[in-house]
């Protein structure tokens, strides 16, 4: 399938963020990478999230984001270590609060990736 892409990604796998689903006991979703619509997510087990459900995002930024995920993709991998899944997630937000805290993020993100390819780009040019 061939996904379209309104927004920006942002790489999070090195933030070891995780989301915890409210009555999946034992059962968390590793954060590869985010959006201002979406995540991507990797989990050892299959989940097949039909309906928005209301998630809590965990990442070492000691921060928590209350977000309402529905999943729209999931792709089996696998590799010499096993199989694993990805799925992709469309957000919602049901407060200005919740919405404007995930932007703040998002825009961090987004400086750091600015200053990111700055660097490289002096570095190219030496």
């Amino acid at each position: 399938m061939d996904y379209h892409r309104f927004f920006p990604r942002y790489n999070v796998f090195h933030l070891e963020g995780k989301a915890t689903i409210p009555g999946m006991q034992g059962q968390s979703l590793l954060i590869k990478d985010i959006s201002l619509g979406g995540i991507q997510t990797q989990t050892q087990n299959k989940i097949l999230i039909k309906e928005y459900i209301r998630v809590e995002l965990h990442l070492n930024t000691k921060e928590t984001y209350e977000l309402y995920l529905k999943q729209i993709w999931i792709d089996e991998v696998n590799t010499d270590q096993g199989v694993f899944f990805r799925s992709g997630f469309k957000i919602k937000f049901l407060e200005k609060e919740k919405f404007e805290k995930w932007m703040t993020l998002l825009k961090a993100l987004h400086l750091v990736r600015q200053k990111q390819k700055e660097n490289r780009e002096k570095q190219i040019s030496k």
